[in-house]
């Protein structure tokens, strides 16, 4: 279950929204490489902001009733991370007693405040999702949150789901009643080695299984720094809106630059965010500024893996340019490094496997730049009969330089969540808003 809430929310019920009655016939699934690398890391909270209008009220049973029947295509949803010690690895386990914890909650907290802020509050985001981090296995797949701020503003809707479970496209699917047939089967990810590969991998992530505990030699890493302790300096949290026009003018100035051919919107956002952050950091101009992103790989292997597969199958890509590379014709070079990380990740999706580990725990908070998400990642279409969101907010960011990309209200426009150190932010603000891109607000 849940563990106990913060103060200033007070909950009103906690139940399980249960699988059906033949779960007790799932067999343990076990994790493939790819769900291992997210094993010990701090489950993705999702935040959605919605108004009731009176006589609205919070549909509770309704929220209920839906979770109940997405469960039924998603049922490893509603079971928990368990290590099995003679094999030494992780499986996610769902019996029939298994369920998604439900938390039903009240706030004080101001709705109108939260929802139209320039600079988030990190620690009220959080209060609004449920806790299922845990110190050790077993952990829950996925718990939820819903509540009422009782000034009358409306309501919350929080998820949490743990990465070792679900990829990113299957997080945007999990709450849908019109979900289409999903595939939890990992055996649609297995490559030659791919046993001993996960088994490295979860030596090196987690080597203290059941404990969660990170390798001595990743105490600096993006990894540890998120799920051990907080940032080592003061972040704020902003989230940045690139209208659609604005979008295409970025894609159109970098098509010019590369013979016509215009970058994809991931290239395009995530080189201006790569350049901006680059520009607000004060680096010395020799300095490698490296940035660190997932791809999706379900297409490039061999064979490739369903669209329908929910769980993990991503790359890790980095790529770095010294400051003074990222300064003049910096958005040029940044969207060309891109370009061509992903396509040599499309190319031979597993090179370099044995270096995304060591990769990432070299990355230092604050000069690096670790990004997530997708612009294709929808977060205003779900509607819960009064409307769809006026706010989506990733919470738990809490590193000096990390990000959460995903589509905007406007069709064709991107959200850019960012944790940074607060001192930069205004030199960041400085040359990410350029026109067309402004501080989202929900109001």
């Amino acid at each position: 279950m849940v563990t106990k809430m913060p103060s200033s929310i007070r909950v009103r019920r906690m139940s399980a929204v249960l699988t059906a009655p033949d779960a007790a016939a799932y067999d343990p699934l076990p994790l493939s490489p790819f769900d291992a690398l997210w094993v010990p890391l701090p489950p993705p909270l999702n935040l959605y902001f919605f108004k009731l209008i009176p006589p609205a009220t919070p549909p509770f049973p309704a929220l209920v009733e839906s979770l109940a029947e997405a469960l039924a295509s998603f049922h490893p949803f509603a079971g928990e991370l368990t290590y099995h010690a003679a094999s030494n690895s992780v499986f996610i386990e769902t019996s029939a007693a298994a369920g998604v914890a439900f938390v039903e909650a009240e706030t004080e907290l101001d709705f109108r405040g939260l929802v139209e802020a320039e600079e988030l509050d990190e620690e009220a985001l959080r209060q609004l999702v449920p806790d299922i981090a845990r110190e050790a296995l077993p952990a829950p797949a996925m718990g939820v949150q819903v509540t009422e701020f009782l000034d009358g503003g409306g309501l919350a809707l929080g998820l949490a789901l743990h990465h070792a479970v679900a990829g990113f496209t299957s997080w945007t699917r999990g709450g849908s009643r019109s979900a289409a047939t999903t595939v939890p089967d990992r055996s649609l990810v297995r490559f030659d080695g791919d046993k001993e590969f996960g088994a490295a991998i979860l030596r090196q992530m987690a080597p203290n299984l059941p404990r969660l505990v990170a390798a001595p030699k990743q105490q600096d890493s993006a990894a540890t720094d998120e799920h051990k302790r907080p940032a080592a300096v003061p972040v704020t949290r902003q989230t940045f809106t690139i209208s659609a026009a604005a979008v295409k003018r970025l894609k159109r100035q970098l098509a010019v630059a590369n013979g016509g051919a215009a970058p994809s919107t991931f290239a395009a956002v995530t080189a201006h965010t790569w350049v901006s952050f680059s520009r607000a950091g004060g680096f010395d101009a020799n300095e490698p500024i490296v940035m660190g992103f997932v791809a999706d790989i379900r297409a490039h292997m061999s064979p490739p893996v369903d669209r329908a597969y929910t769980g993990n199958c991503l790359a890790f890509c980095v790529v770095s340019l010294r400051a003074s590379e990222l300064d003049e014709y910096g958005l040029d070079r940044a969207a060309a490094a891109i370009r061509s990380a992903v396509e040599r990740v499309k190319a031979s999706p597993l090179e370099d496997k044995e270096q995304w580990v060591p990769r990432f725990a070299a990355f230092k908070p604050g000069r690096s730049l670790v990004v997530s998400g997708s612009p294709w990642f929808p977060s205003f279409d779900m509607d819960l009969g009064f409307g769809t969101p006026v706010r989506a907010e990733r919470a738990g960011l809490p590193r000096d330089g990390q990000a959460y990309i995903t589509a905007g209200k406007e069709p064709g426009s991107v959200l850019v969540m960012l944790s940074l150190a607060a001192e930069k932010m205004p030199a960041f603000r400085e040359a990410f808003l350029i026109d067309g891109v402004g501080v989202f607000s929900g109001a």
